[in-house]
């Protein structure tokens, strides 16, 4: 469990996702630059949860935005990201299914199609 992150503080938002908090593990991830990444683990179940950093000067709601965004596309049968979960805007964090993998290292003509066809499913609603 990472040491900088207390699985009560998030507990409500994994049991609002249908995860146990009692037994959870956070695994922090790279990347991220303006937020923290983890994978919660408990048991069987797996989520990502992203804690998003605000500065004070700053208007655009990121967190609101993804999570908004995310649950649209879902709404309309969008698959080709990752399930929101659930969000909680007092601790500037959402939970969002964990896809394993990595990010791409090339961009092949397959995965330049794979972004047109998302941006037009999503254009089409």
């Amino acid at each position: 469990m990472s040491a900088d992150l207390d699985v009560t503080v998030f507990a409500p938002l994994l049991e609002r996702a249908g995860i146990k908090a009692e037994g959870a593990t956070f695994e922090r991830l790279g990347g991220g630059a303006n937020n923290r990444v983890f994978v919660v683990r408990c048991d069987d179940q797996q989520a990502l949860l992203k804690i998003y950093f605000r500065h004070a000067d700053e208007t655009h709601d990121r967190l609101s935005a993804e999570f908004s965004f995310a649950e649209f596309a879902w709404t309309h049968g969008g698959r080709r990201l990752p399930q929101p979960l659930a969000s909680d805007p007092e601790r500037s964090a959402n939970l969002f299914e964990f896809v394993p993998g990595q990010g791409p290292s090339d961009f092949s003509d397959d995965f330049i199609e794979q972004a047109i066809a998302f941006i037009v499913e999503i254009n089409a609603h």
